[in-house]
């Protein structure tokens, strides 16, 4: 057979003639490591456990009188080293990460949603949630190897877990960052036995303590210092945000 050029991790197959008298075997002439010929005595077998470098093998037919030998060379070639220039982006809707890979001649990224072109070194990623993408790239020797990138989606949407509308001019409002980014939205407060206490459609961080729910409101129209609960609706079609808000005096 001919001689092979395989990359590491891969098996190698011999193959021979068979003989018109005696027998065959198969021997380890050189190289590097221990490899294993998995039947010796058969003229077609496969070789494992091989290392990187330059094998030679040889196939001897013998009889009682004579012998005939023939060998075969198996290179095995290291696999690429592939690279990213980060393990992980950061991104918010609408912006683009820009990914580049190294350490060979071609590459495919997977998958291929949300990328310009997922053939190139260095294609752009634009998610629109958490993605994971594997580069695979191929060397001359057509050996592969990989890396992967987590492009994450910023929350674009923080919301506290508490204010203190006492009128000091500090955190006397519900503020909810990113707010501007959701019109349509709608914001529900809720006190501990589920019963509403402010609902505001379009919601411009203006929820000051004060209940806008009749029958609700007590004294000044400041709710009790307490742990009350929200849901925040959107108004894209996003799942509902919800979770706790204490009011402090």
């Amino acid at each position: 057979g001919p001689d092979q050029s395989i990359c590491l991790g891969d098996t190698a197959s011999l193959s021979a003639l068979l003989p018109v008298l005696g027998s065959g075997l198969w021997s380890i002439v050189s190289g590097p490591g221990s490899p294993v010929i998995i039947q010796p005595d058969s003229s077609q077998t496969t070789v494992t456990d091989l290392d990187a470098g330059t094998h030679f093998f040889q196939w001897i037919i013998s009889n009682e009188t004579c012998s005939q030998t023939d060998t075969v060379v198996i290179t095995v070639n290291l696999n690429p080293v592939i690279t990213t220039n980060a393990s992980v982006f950061n991104i918010c809707p609408g912006e683009e990460a820009s990914l580049i890979a190294s350490g060979a001649n071609t590459y495919s990224w997977s998958p291929a949603n949300h990328l310009n072109n997922s053939t190139i070194y260095n294609p752009l990623a634009s998610p629109d949630s958490v993605t994971t993408y594997i580069v695979w790239g191929i060397d001359q020797n057509g050996c592969k190897g990989s890396d992967s990138v987590v492009v994450e989606i910023c929350d674009l949407l923080l919301i506290p877990t508490g204010f203190s509308p006492d009128g000091d001019a500090v955190n006397d409002y519900f503020v909810i960052e990113g707010i501007n980014r959701f019109p349509g939205n709608t914001l529900h407060v809720f006190n501990r036995w589920g019963n509403l206490i402010y609902e505001k459609n379009n919601y411009d961080n203006s929820f000051d303590g004060s209940s806008n729910i009749n029958g609700l409101k007590l004294g000044s129209g400041k709710v009790p210092a307490g742990t009350y609960f929200y849901v925040f609706e959107f108004g894209n079609g996003d799942t509902n945000r919800s979770g706790y808000l204490i009011i402090k005096y």
